[in-house]
């Protein structure tokens, strides 16, 4: 049984239970990773204005098995206890199988290609806009919203699929898909809370307001000794794969570095009192995580001249990137402005083995044009300049420098250097660096008004105090 479908009732597999040493699951091979990248999925489903979800209906089992592979999906099943044992074997795929998500996306790729030429922008969506069976897809207008979720729904059922449970911000939309002769089952949103809402990928996105929530806000067990293992498993339990909260999350990673240092790894041991007491202070803020929203689409209304602006950073104990993104949009019946979106944000923790601050911008600036590379992979809305920021004049000589470096310095500057280039690369004051809340770490409460999030448009100045050589004022302007 599931908690949160109560009505639904599913036999539970195992794959990896073990029969005299050997499971399923280690016969089987799992196969190539053919799922996208989630957070490339994230960025890309808050591009335009309108938004459209959708689910696949038991997508599992709607892939075959070969007949020749079933007598290995054998059981045994009986409907009572006077009744007599019999053998039964899957003809589908089976949940708990190592290969299964691999099968599962093949199939629905392979339906893709296969008709291609009938449904070209309904295929290229199943190639970019599906995670497993999640469908998500942000569009430009209405009637390409439309058409595109009646390719898809036509184009999945030559496969075998059944596109359902689809929500929107089109007026009608809904309507339109339930008239169908495929049948569709839409999700009609707005009716009460819980329908004004769906999860996205582990986030939950509120249809009325237009927002994600990043973390649904977790609550700690008094009653639990606080351990490194707790620690550590309230940290991985905020979902936050754009970073609005790592200026928060970062600081109980911090903690578990220091007790680390002090305590080595051991996971069950008691934290020292000045670490359960720093420790109180964080896990007494997750609640308010809940409260913390980013919209789901990064600009209010149609928007051109796109600039992607990637800022990096560093402390002794920590080393960030934070990006946004930079565009004139136009308001009906207002003037054009320019709007900044925060776009996604990343931290690392500085080694054990102390470096010099130089050295860790260093690795900041690599961070950010890592950072900056993915984001350039999964925007499909054209970027026309990419402005890569630090407050350090150090990391700027060392990417303009001829002159041959320590090992340590000519690697990062090099592998800098081959996804961006020397005049990507300005100075930014440290005052003015949104990346700097990052390395010094936060409150829950202080995230929802610092630069960092995106519930306050990131203010660029008419002029940042960029170095001679790397002025770039006009292009603020």
């Amino acid at each position: 049984m599931n908690s949160t479908k109560p009505g639904k009732v599913r036999r539970v597999l195992n794959g990896a239970s073990k029969f005299q040493g050997v499971s399923l699951n280690k016969v089987l091979l799992t196969g190539p990773d053919l799922l996208q990248n989630l957070i490339h999925m994230l960025i890309r489903f808050r591009q335009q204005q309108i938004a459209v979800s959708a689910d696949i209906e038991e997508m599992f089992l709607q892939v075959g098995v070969l007949p020749s592979n079933q007598p290995a999906l054998r059981f045994l099943w009986r409907e009572g206890p006077s009744k007599t044992v019999e053998v039964y074997q899957y003809t589908r795929h089976i949940f708990s199988a190592n290969d299964l998500p691999t099968c599962a996306n093949y199939a629905l790729k392979r339906t893709a290609r296969d008709h291609e030429k009938e449904y070209p922008d309904a295929a290229k969506a199943v190639h970019e806009k599906f995670y497993m069976d999640d469908d998500l897809d942000s569009i430009e207008s209405p009637d390409e919203a439309l058409k595109r979720s009646r390719d898809l729904v036509k184009l999945l059922s030559k496969g075998g699929f059944k596109l359902t449970k689809f929500t929107s911000n089109v007026p009608g939309l809904l309507e339109e898909l339930e008239d169908q002769s495929v049948e569709a089952v839409p999700k009609v949103i707005g009716a009460s809370m819980e329908e004004s809402s769906s999860h996205v990928l582990g986030l939950k996105r509120d249809h009325t307001k237009g927002t994600l929530v990043v973390s649904c806000g977790i609550s700690c067990d008094s009653s639990k000794a606080v351990t490194q293992r707790l620690v550590m498993s309230l940290v991985a339990k905020v979902f936050d794969p754009i970073g609005l909260v790592v200026p928060f999350t970062v600081r109980a990673r911090l903690l578990l570095k220091d007790v680390w240092r002090l305590l080595g790894q051991s996971w069950d041991k008691k934290l020292p009192n000045q670490m359960f007491d720093r420790f109180s202070s964080w896990s007494s803020e997750l609640p308010t995580l809940a409260l913390l929203t980013i919209p789901r689409c990064y600009f209010s209304c149609p928007f051109e001249l796109l600039d992607l602006h990637v800022f990096g950073d560093s402390s002794q104990e920590v080393f960030s990137s934070v990006a946004f993104l930079r565009a004139l949009v136009s308001p009906p019946s207002e003037s054009k402005r320019t709007e900044l979106p925060f776009l996604i944000g990343t931290a690392r923790l500085a080694p054990m083995k102390t470096l010099p601050v130089p050295k860790l911008e260093l690795q900041a600036a690599l961070l950010a044009a890592r950072l900056g590379e993915e984001i350039c992979k999964a925007l499909t809305v054209p970027v026309q300049n990419t402005f890569m920021w630090t407050d350090s004049t150090t990391v700027l000589q060392w990417l303009n420098s001829l002159d041959k470096q320590p090992k340590f310095v000519a690697n990062r500057v090099s592998a800098i250097l081959e996804g961006t280039s020397v005049d990507q690369w300005h100075h930014v004051a440290s005052h003015a660096n949104p990346a700097n809340a990052v390395t010094r770490g936060m409150s829950s409460e202080a995230v929802a008004w610092s630069p960092v999030s995106p519930n306050v448009r990131f203010p660029v100045p008419a002029e940042y105090p960029c170095s001679q050589k790397n002025q770039i004022e006009e292009s603020f302007n």
